[in-house]
């Protein structure tokens, strides 16, 4: 059972390799992780954006993706679909304070 006081990550695509990839990190330290890893290019900050405004920019590390606020606690990252790719959003977001776990986890704790 995963603990509401922390923040998780979870990549919620297949493994394998893709075309894009999806994460998403959820919990009360979301927002400040996210902004820890992502520079948006000629928009506002994430954390003044409108809830659900898909942000292009750029991921510690030089990573082109896209990252959307569904709220200040539920956040959608969009990456390239490669293993390595997938694997360092998920590594900064852990370096950033949260918790890695499986999609069905978060899932689970989500319902």
């Amino acid at each position: 059972m995963l603990d509401p006081s922390l923040t998780y990550v979870a990549v919620l695509t297949p493994q394998g390799i893709g075309a894009i990839a999806s994460c998403l990190v959820l919990g009360p330290g979301a927002l400040h992780a996210v902004n820890d890893c992502f520079t948006p290019r000629r928009q506002r900050p994430l954390s003044m954006a409108d809830h659900g405004q898909v942000l292009y920019g750029e991921w510690q590390g030089g990573e082109d993706l896209l990252v959307c606020a569904l709220d200040d606690e539920r956040i959608e990252v969009h990456c390239h679909g490669g293993t390595a790719a997938v694997a360092a959003v998920v590594e900064s977001l852990v370096g950033a304070g949260c918790q890695e776990c499986d999609a069905r986890e978060l899932q689970e704790f989500t319902e």
